[in-house]
């Protein structure tokens, strides 16, 4: 017997369904340029000139201002001593970042509304597998944790290479690690609702507690089709101009 159901009663029982949801997978960062050459174990800083998530190429990067409410350790490279924890999270370098961080007060405000274009990615410290549990949730402007909004996103670097070897010390131990770079990237969409708080930013939840060692975390975007367009503009008038000339 077919049974039709009211579509406020769909629609609210598909909402409830889909609010439950507290686990994702994240999306790899599967290739990537940076500001200096990548010859063997690298041992001085380096920055992401781009990165590829899901096929997509992404060379606009943002980094936002850490926020720790205890004092972990850091890791650096021997060219890169940051002044702080703080300061190896707030930068785009990924040779340097934070030890075992502490869940629930470790955060990155980006200082604007995250959008539904924004990529946001983490890399990581790995010693050994495919890194530790990478489990956040979004922060508002005032830096506190929007309610509800963690997922548990899996290993920063499922389904990936490593990006790169480095050679990294440790402030607290002053010893030093051989470690290569995994990352991966997520939208606003792979979270929780916000509950229509904007977001501003992220903090890593209970999952990434004590074992997670980020170094960079930031947001991707691609030009708006605006830009595109603007661009298409301006090679149009070039190659007229160089046409004119040709002709002249």
């Amino acid at each position: 017997m077919y049974i039709s159901l009211p579509k406020t009663l769909v629609i609210a029982a598909t909402a409830v369904a889909l609010s439950s949801i507290s686990n994702a997978a994240v999306a790899p960062i599967t290739a990537a340029t940076y500001d200096v050459p990548i010859v063997g174990t690298m041992t001085d800083p380096v920055s992401f000139t781009s990165i590829t998530v899901s096929g997509q190429t992404y060379s606009n990067f943002e980094y936002g201002t850490g926020i720790i409410g205890s004092t972990p350790g850091y890791y650096f490279t021997d060219g890169e001593d940051p002044s702080s924890a703080v300061a190896a999270l707030s930068n785009s370098i990924l040779t340097d970042g934070v030890l075992n961080i502490t869940h629930g007060t470790t955060k990155v405000n980006f200082g604007r509304v995250i959008t539904a274009q924004d990529l946001i990615f983490v890399t990581e410290l790995v010693t050994s597998g495919t890194g530790e549990t990478l489990a956040m949730g979004l922060i508002d402007s005032s830096g506190n944790n929007i309610a509800g909004t963690a997922v548990n996103f899996g290993n920063v670097g499922a389904g990936s290479g490593d990006l790169f070897a480095f050679s990294a010390e440790r402030s607290t131990a002053g010893s030093t690690i051989s470690a290569t770079l995994r990352g991966s990237g997520v939208f606003l969409s792979d979270f929780n609702s916000t509950g229509g708080t904007d977001a501003y930013g992220i903090y890593f939840s209970d999952s990434s507690g004590g074992v997670l060692d980020p170094s960079v975390v930031g947001i991707a975007t691609v030009p708006e089709p605006s830009a595109y367009a603007t661009l298409a503009s301006l090679f149009a008038f070039a190659l007229v101009g160089y046409r004119r000339k040709f002709k002249a």
